[in-house]
């Protein structure tokens, strides 16, 4: 695609357009949400939330706009892509801080603690925006250590879907498959602050969600 391909399609026209086309895809889905009542109990109880997953499974935040009263935020990157995942992200009611590890990192951490610890729901992307596929990065053990948030692992599973050649083996549901956004039971709090308790949050939570990757 040429750079001036690229800026046509990340204008806010483009976005739109994208927008609806998801949401017309998602009507040719037969879909349910799975074990959600966990933590929004805990949430309506005053508890933080941050909601977990693959890059590969993001497909799945189509239908995070059903939490939008409750002022969900996401992390995106300050990249072309990151630009047109923003525009997806605001027109499906999630707030939006720009940012990742390589670049921006700090000012976007700073912005999602501040909003969770006022709304008390994040959404993040353990591996994103440029992988490697499958590694936790150290970001959502940051965020959760400073907000006290309760992780929560979630996948998308779909009976029938497609996997594209992309770093990330992006999902896809196919039309007229079964597809589940399926949240796992928020995991116990932190514990400890040491560097080494750190590490070993950041990879017992990717052992817990490496059986999520198709």
């Amino acid at each position: 695609m040429t750079t001036w391909h690229k800026r046509r399609f990340m204008t806010p026209l483009a976005g739109l357009l994208l927008y609806l086309t998801v949401i017309g895809y998602r009507k040719l889905l037969y879909f349910r949400m799975v074990n959600d009542a966990p933590w929004r109990k805990l949430h309506q109880e005053g508890a933080s939330i941050l909601l977990c997953l693959w890059h590969q499974h993001l497909f799945g935040a189509a239908w995070f706009d059903r939490f939008q009263r409750m002022r969900p935020v996401v992390m995106s990157s300050l990249s072309a892509d990151g630009d047109m995942t923003t525009r997806l992200a605001r027109l499906g009611g999630l707030d939006v801080v720009r940012g990742s590890s390589s670049k921006g990192g700090g000012a976007a951490l700073k912005g999602m603690v501040r909003h969770i610890r006022r709304y008390r729901l994040g959404l993040h992307i353990l591996d994103g925006p440029r992988g490697p596929m499958g590694v936790a990065k150290p970001g959502v053990i940051q965020i959760a250590r400073l907000t006290g948030a309760r992780i929560v692992p979630v996948e998308i599973r779909a009976d029938r879907a497609w996997f594209f050649n992309s770093w990330d083996r992006f999902l896809l549901p196919k039309p007229f498959s079964r597809v589940a956004l399926h949240f796992n039971d928020p995991l116990p709090p932190l514990q400890g602050k040491d560097p080494e308790a750190f590490e070993t949050a950041r990879r017992d939570l990717e052992a817990a969600m490496q059986p999520y990757l198709r």
